[in-house]
């Protein structure tokens, strides 16, 4: 008899032991069955008022994983979840584990408590390899197996997957000139921890990767575009007094992004401007856009584009939790479909490090896995792709296209006059500003595919008010913090300094296409492929785009083999005169 209840102290005592290991107090990250995770940070403030000793109920507490961690994504939540607020289902599973922990240990098993992976059951309750505990009467496969599996499986790939983004790495950058290429070298290393078994994420730093499409199925990588062609942002400001959406002829534009639908804090989506879009005209922009606009142009696609600049300064907040990214993602999914749109479109100015990089992963995948692969699904993106912290080929796998932001490469942020949205770099450029050949070839390098990038055009220029009129107000000295078109106002002490080509044309600056006002000067640098103006008495510098400088670009997009070439914004054109341009080249 003492022979047979040796194995069971042990074991019980290995269990004391390995509890022991981890008996550490809620707030430090690490927990288990017997010592649960704090309160949920939007309930923090909530637990000073909780008298000593009393516990809420467990939708209040941040989810302790099957790795003994507090969190409150799906990673913590789901399959394993110890206690906290689990999925449904979740806890349970974890419960009968614990259950099993002694017997396990023992060697023994049953239908309930398996054994580990690679091992069978067999008919008397013990586990093994072979025909005799694999054989006819065994318990060879059970669900829990198949759980423990999973759960180690998608971690392994989550930490493996987070090992090769911050790994050493040497990377190469080449900064363009007129007659040759510099190569420099930058090596960066990051030191990572590799053992036998997975570490635990322990940084805020880690992204928080997506469970696999229905639980056990990678969403394939959607292919490439065939031709996204002529994308026009248009945002609903716009409508009130620059196009008219009752006369205004979509005739050679292939994608309309009407712009913004916001989120709120609990993910629920919400109009920027709600009697617009659905009151105007008795009928509504939304409702007009989508049936009167597109029965008349049937080859017209229409987008509904989320975030911008300011609309995206929250999606931190309600991305970083599991639940209302999922809510997000849903009611986002049905707002397009219910209103008649072909697609979605993000835009997130920008995410802060990896981990909301990581959000940003989650969010983008639980997208298309609600939106499926027939819609459009498309994101705006920064100039440099190191924005989104060695993301953006996950990203690229998700989406059909992505639309580059190659614009405000120079601002009031500069000292010295710049070009807004240069295509190709310019020799002795004082602010050593990017452009955009650069931009497109830092995604191509970083992995995405030329044929899912959009090159970005800019309808608005940027002015300073330059110390010199040498080289026609180009790369001089100057000061960016002023006044620009007529409705340029100042908030928070700064002007916006923008000109749109349409107040350009409307306030006496340009008098034709290409043609300046006294006294304003046109010059075009042929280096950047862009056109600029000099106001030769104030010595006012306006860098802006025109109809040369469109031609060029729609020209790189199609040498390039992009997918397309976008338009920031189709309110700002005048006349048609820049789009016409653009579509004319474009079907050349």
């Amino acid at each position: 008899m003492k022979y047979k209840i040796l194995p069971l102290f042990f074991a019980i005592l290995k269990i004391v032991l390995a509890n022991e290991e981890i008996h550490e107090s809620p707030g430090k990250g690490r927990c288990n069955a017997f010592f649960r995770c704090p309160l949920k940070d939007e309930y923090a403030e909530l637990g000073k008022t909780i008298p000593e000793g009393e516990r809420l109920d467990e939708k209040y507490y941040k989810c302790c994983s099957f790795y003994g961690r507090c969190g409150e994504t799906d990673e913590h939540c789901g399959v394993g979840c110890q206690n906290g607020d689990c999925l449904p289902g979740a806890a349970a599973t974890t419960n009968n584990l614990i259950l099993c922990s002694s017997f396990k240990l023992t060697g023994r098993c049953d239908e309930d408590c398996t054994c580990p992976y690679g091992q069978c059951c067999s008919k008397y309750g013990f586990c093994g390899t072979g025909d005799f505990y694999c054989g006819s009467g065994s318990n060879k496969t059970t669900k829990k197996k198949t759980i423990l599996k999973k759960i180690s499986t998608n971690y392994n790939n989550n930490y493996n997957n987070y090992n090769n983004i911050y790994t050493k790495k040497t990377s190469t950058k080449t900064r363009r000139t007129s007659t040759k290429r510099i190569t420099v070298t930058v090596t960066s290393t990051v030191t990572t921890k590799k053992t036998s078994e997975p570490t635990p994420y322990t940084s805020s730093e880690r992204p928080s990767y997506p469970a696999k499409a229905d639980d056990d199925v990678e969403i394939q990588a959607i292919p490439p575009a065939k031709n996204a062609g002529v994308v026009v942002y248009l945002p609903y400001y716009g409508l009130y007094n620059r196009l008219n959406l009752m006369k205004f002829d979509f005739t050679g534009i292939d994608v309309v992004n009407y712009s913004f639908l916001r989120i709120d804090d609990s993910g629920n989506p919400y109009s920027s401007d709600t009697d617009l879009e659905n009151s105007w005209k008795g009928i509504g922009v939304i409702p007009y856009l989508n049936t009167v606009v597109k029965k008349k142009y049937p080859h017209l696609k229409t987008i509904i584009s989320i975030g911008g600049a300011s609309g995206s300064k929250n999606f931190k907040t309600f991305l970083k939790n599991s639940r209302t990214l999922k809510y997000a993602a849903t009611n986002i999914v049905k707002f397009c479909n219910k209103h008649g749109f072909d697609g979605i479109d993000i835009d997130w100015e920008f995410p802060a490090n990896a981990a909301e990089s990581g959000y940003y992963l989650n969010f983008i995948t639980e997208i298309r896995k609600q939106l499926g692969k027939k819609k459009l699904l498309t994101l705006a993106v920064a100039a440099k792709p190191k924005k989104y912290h060695g993301y953006v080929t996950k990203f690229a796998d998700k989406v059909n296209w992505i639309n580059v932001m190659t614009y405000d490469y120079t601002g009031d942020w500069n000292k010295y006059s710049g070009f807004n949205a240069p295509l190709y770099h310019t020799p002795g450029d004082k602010n050593d500003q990017f452009d955009g050949d650069q931009s497109i070839k830092e995604y191509i390098d970083q992995g995405v595919p030329a044929s899912k990038l959009c090159l970005g055009g800019a309808f608005y220029g940027r002015t300073w008010k330059v110390t010199s009129k040498a080289n026609n107000g180009y790369n001089q000295r100057g000061n960016g913090n002023i006044k620009g078109q007529e409705s340029d106002v100042k908030s928070n002490g700064k002007y916006a300094a923008s000109w749109s080509y349409y107040a350009l044309r409307t306030e006496n600056v340009l008098s034709s296409k290409k043609s300046a006002v006294s006294p304003w000067k046109r010059a075009w640098h042929n280096e950047a492929k862009s056109p600029s103006l000099l106001n030769t008495k104030d010595l006012r510098f306006i860098s802006y785009d025109d109809v040369d400088s469109m031609r060029e670009r729609v020209k790189y997009c199609k040498k390039m083999g992009l997918a397309g070439f976008m338009i920031w914004e189709v309110t700002q054109d005048y006349k048609r005169e820049l789009i016409k341009t653009i579509i004319d080249e474009y079907n050349k």
